[in-house]
């Protein structure tokens, strides 16, 4: 079979895998790209955070906000976008050889946590989707689309900012040529108007960046131990184990040398990120692992090389290919689970009770909000005020207003009560209640 027929039938198999339309529940940060996207569209939502977060995947879907089956639409254009990454790996593969483009191509295919994260509203895939064309074209000396494909991986996920530039590193040592690097700007020109907006909204070029950088909430130290159980969770302990085998023997080969180093220059990167701020330890959906998928491309490539190098027998690969599989059974499992039924019950919860602000309470209302809040003003389609009442006191809530409080957060009920509120709507699922509280 040809090899073009071979990675045609990977990408349909591929996007038939993560074809799980799933619009059981939206959960904060993709609430938060399809109230995004309707900001884009229509210049109002119930909230929004376009000041801090990434504005290509918003930007895109908002084109179809207001049709009919508007989540339905999201999922299956993320879905589609992520899928290409499967020819995509197979190309930046082949530059080893073609073998291990296949079987690297292969392995994306069928990765339990590739599946799942390619139908979430989320950036981080879609971000290493433009990643592996930046390098593949930096490969192939096609010096414009690189540029452009690095302002691309900017305006999906900001942490790019940190990583286009150390992947550059080589490729501007080795090419020594202005005329390259010039031709690589003109490609990163798109990102031009996104600081225009800035500028006219904000007034500040660089306004993106200090939001995000204040949106970061916790830090806490993460150990090199921890990592590399999130890279086995991510890939599991095959894969893991092979792309450590495939270390030695990449330092004979430059192109490998290559991978290695993007490997290795990333990993302190995203030990960085995770140390400035991220939930841990990880709970629900690969929570965590997400912030390492700019370490899958090498992983999986070197794993693949690996594989190939110690198994010369082609049968020997495809046992191995079923060992594969048989080892993630548990994790497709994980991969396929309705997003309502993570969390113990806190989704759920949410979500009937943003239909019941829906459908009992005036299009006018504006909901106090103290968790979870995203989730509650696109179900319940009112504005939504995340209210911390350690920095605005409660005297700032007039009368007949309405607040949203979660079990086992602040502010306790009893306070809620003595600042003269009364539980209007309570929603209980399992080990969550989700108060409507009026004043």
């Amino acid at each position: 079979m040809k090899i073009w027929k071979v990675l045609l039938l990977l990408f349909i198999i591929g996007f038939i895998l993560r074809l799980y339309v799933d619009t059981s529940y939206f959960f904060w940060d993709e609430s938060v790209y399809l109230l995004n996207a309707k900001w884009f569209a229509t210049g109002k939502s119930e909230y929004n955070e376009i000041d801090l977060r990434p504005p290509l995947v918003s930007f895109l879907l908002s084109f179809f906000y207001g049709s009919k089956n508007f989540e339905v639409i999201s999922r299956v254009i993320l879905i589609f976008l992520n899928s290409l990454s499967i020819p995509a790996m197979f190309f930046l593969g082949k530059e080893i050889n073609p073998r291990v483009g296949i079987l690297s191509a292969t392995l994306l295919t069928f990765l339990p946590f590739h599946i799942q994260f390619s139908r979430l509203i989320m950036t981080d895939s879609v971000s290493m989707l433009f990643i592996i064309l930046l390098v593949l074209y930096l490969l192939r000396k096609k010096a414009i689309l690189s540029g452009l494909f690095a302002g691309l991986a900017f305006l999906t996920k900001y942490t790019s900012l940190i990583f286009v530039p150390i992947i550059l590193i080589p490729f501007f040592y080795h090419i020594k040529k202005p005329k390259f690097f010039f031709k690589f700007l003109a490609g990163l020109m798109i990102i031009i108007p996104f600081f225009l907006f800035n500028i006219l909204y904000y007034g500040s070029m660089f306004h993106f960046f200090f939001s995000a950088i204040g949106a970061v909430s916790k830090q806490e130290i993460v150990t090199l131990s921890f990592i590399f159980w999130l890279l086995y969770d991510l890939i599991g302990i095959i894969l893991l184990s092979l792309f450590l085998f495939s270390i030695y023997p990449s330092f004979k080969f430059s192109k490998c040398r290559l991978f290695l180093f993007w490997f290795i220059s990333f990993f302190f990167v995203c030990l960085l990120i995770l140390n400035l701020g991220t939930d841990k330890p990880p709970s629900i959906q690969w929570v965590v692992e997400r912030f390492l998928l700019p370490l899958l491309p090498p992983m999986l490539i070197l794993a693949s090389y690996s594989a190939l190098e110690f198994f010369k027998n082609y049968k020997l690969i495809f046992l191995l290919f079923i060992v594969f599989i048989i080892f993630n059974i548990p994790n497709y499992s994980r991969a396929y689970t309705p997003a309502i039924e993570f969390e113990g019950g806190l989704r759920n919860a949410t979500k009937l009770m943003g239909i019941y602000i829906d459908e009992n309470l005036k299009g006018n209302t504006t909901i106090y909000c103290t968790f979870n809040c995203p989730p509650i003003a696109w179900y319940g389609k009112r504005k939504t005020a995340v209210t911390n009442f350690e920095e605005s006191p409660w005297q700032n809530l007039k009368e007949n207003v309405y607040l949203i409080k979660y079990s086992s957060k602040p502010p306790s009920l009893e306070e809620c009560f003595s600042q003269g509120f009364h539980v209007e709507k309570e929603i209980k699922d399992k080990e969550w209640s989700v108060y409507l509280l009026k004043k």
